[in-house]
């Protein structure tokens, strides 16, 4: 059959995660050492527009025999047949989401999805803001009312928190993604004329300090 035509074999998901393929060691490498190809588990951010259909793209995970949650923070998989963390009564937080991604409820899963990362970000500026006074007893309106640059470092150490968190999720055997919307950005450009192109929704300093679009974008693989 062609290959263009094939259908998918639908396999069914495992239990549990399968680990990664163990790396031989090699007879010409010192001991201690190991050299060759090492397969691991997925740090992923797949972004773009509003309604491109990238919650439906990542849910095609499961046709290679994966299984796949999603932890919905905007409601965007309710037309898609997948499985998903339920949204608390009062609707995601900081704290919920952070929370939710240590349940076991995620243990027979081999992908967690956060859906989106554009959205953690904003709850994350909504957590900082309600607890974290300005001086001794005022209460931040914004980022910008801790003074130059210190709010968006708060966002940035929320943020990583995030990433540690599913860089946990990771160690114990998932591939973990997160979605993000995208924006148009102004690219610096030291060979020529600066040129726009499409970069995560995340907050990005044009000195790079604090960004968390920057951070996240090292992050993945």
């Amino acid at each position: 059959m062609d290959q263009k035509t094939a259908p998918l074999k639908r396999a069914a998901p495992p239990p549990t995660a399968r680990p990664p393929t163990a790396v031989t060691p090699q007879a010409n490498c010192p001991a201690g050492i190991e050299s060759g190809v090492k397969e691991s588990f997925r740090r992923i951010v797949p972004y773009g527009t509003s309604g491109i259909g990238k919650s439906s793209l990542v849910a095609l995970i499961a046709e290679i025999g994966m299984s796949p949650i999603f932890v919905d923070l905007e409601y965007g998989t309710s037309d898609l047949d997948v499985k998903r963390k339920p949204s608390p009564p009062d609707g995601w937080s900081w704290s919920t989401l952070r929370s939710a991604l240590l349940l076991p409820e995620l243990d027979p899963y081999d992908v967690v999805i956060v859906d989106t990362a554009s959205k953690a970000e904003e709850l994350a500026t909504k957590h900082i803001i309600e607890t974290i006074p300005v001086g001794d007893s005022g209460r931040a309106s914004s980022l910008e009312s801790y003074g130059y640059g210190k709010g968006y470092t708060y966002l940035c150490d929320a943020m990583t928190l995030l990433l540690a968190d599913l860089d946990r999720l990771r160690a114990k055997g998932k591939h973990v993604v997160l979605i993000c919307h995208d924006c148009k950005a102004n690219v610096p450009n030291p060979n020529g004329d600066d040129y726009i192109r499409y970069e995560p929704l995340l907050y990005h300093s044009k000195t790079g300090n604090s960004s968390v679009r920057d951070r996240v974008k090292n992050w993945a693989d």
